[in-house]
C-alpha cells in the first residue's frame, strides 16, 4: 500500500492520503471470534480507509478521517474498538465505560449499534454496549448505565442529559468517536459538545469522521480535545468503494 504524507494543514497534524489497498483481515492479528464475525458478514478484506485507520487506532492515535459515505468508516473504528476492549478484559476484570460514540441522529446511532451487534456476534458475553438515543426517558436506562457498559452510543444531547444526571461514570474513559462530524455542525451540536467535554477525562483517543472537512468541522475536534497530535486520513474521491457486502442500503 502506498501512503503519502504531506505537510500538516493544522498545527501538530499529519495528512495521510490513501492510494491503494492490499491487506486482508487476517494480517491485522484480530481476535478469532472477531474474525469469525467479520467472515460471517462476507467481508474478505478491509476497505481502503479501514486498512489505514485500524492500525492507527491500535497505535492510540487521534484521527481526523475524511471519507465519503459508503467507504466503510463505521467498521474502521468499530473493529479496532472491539479488539481493544477484548484485550483490555484479558488484562483486568474491573468493568468500566471504555468508549463513547457520538452520532448526530437516532438513525445514525442505530446504524452504529447494528454494526457493533454484528461484530460482537461471538463476544456478546464479553462486551456490552447500549444505544441511549432510542430512549427518551433517561431514568429507564439508569440501572444499566450504572453497571458501566463498555460502549455507550448516543447523540450529544442525550449523552449530555445522562452525564448531567450522573447516570454513568467516565473517569476511566479511553476512546471517543464523533461520527458524521459535518452533520454535528449542521445540527448545531457545538455547545452540547463543549458542555460534554467538562465531564470527560483530559487524556482521550478521539476519532472524528466526516464526509466533508470544512473549517467548522475541523474546529469541532477542539470541543472534546484541545491538545495533542492529530493525524488526518483522507480517502481520494476517485477511490474504489467497498464491495456490496460492506454497503448499507436505505429506502427513502
Amino acid at each position: 500500500m502506498l501512503v503519502h504524507f504531506s505537510p500538516p494543514l493544522l498545527s501538530a497534524s499529519q495528512r495521510v492520503l490513501i492510494l491503494m489497498s492490499s491487506l486482508d483481515f487476517l494480517a491485522l492479528n484480530l481476535d478469532q471470534r472477531l474474525l469469525r464475525a467479520i467472515a460471517d458478514l462476507g467481508w474478505e478484506r478491509p476497505t481502503e480507509i479501514q486498512e489505514v485507520v485500524i492500525p492507527l487506532v491500535f497505535e492510540k492515535k487521534s484521527l481526523l478521517i475524511h471519507a465519503r459515505t459508503g467507504s466503510g468508516k463505521t467498521a474502521a473504528f468499530a473493529i479496532p474498538l472491539v479488539e481493544e476492549i477484548l484485550k483490555s478484559k484479558q488484562l483486568q476484570s474491573e468493568q468500566f465505560i471504555y468508549a463513547l460514540i457520538l452520532a448526530p441522529t437516532k438513525e445514525l446511532c442505530s446504524q452504529v449499534n447494528k454494526t457493533l451487534q454484528c461484530l460482537c456476534k461471538y463476544t456478546s458475553k464479553n462486551i456490552s454496549f447500549v444505544d441511549i438515543s432510542q430512549h427518551d426517558n433517561t431514568e429507564v436506562l439508569k440501572p444499566f448505565l450504572a453497571n458501566s457498559p463498555d460502549i455507550i452510543i448516543g447523540t450529544p444531547s442525550r449523552l449530555l442529559a445522562h452525564a448531567r444526571s450522573h447516570h454513568f461514570a467516565v473517569d476511566r474513559l479511553k476512546f471517543v468517536v464523533i461520527d458524521e462530524a459535518d452533520l454535528m455542525v449542521t445540527f448545531g451540536y457545538q455547545d452540547e459538545m463543549k458542555d460534554l467535554k467538562t465531564f470527560l477525562p483530559h487524556s482521550l483517543q478521539v476519532i472524528l469522521l466526516s464526509a466533508t472537512l470544512h473549517e467548522t468541522t475541523k474546529a469541532l475536534r477542539n470541543c472534546l480535545v484541545s491538545r495533542g497530535e492529530w493525524i488526518k486520513v483522507e480517502l481520494p474521491e476517485d477511490s474504489f468503494l467497498p464491495s456490496s457486502s460492506q454497503l448499507t442500503q436505505y429506502i427513502i
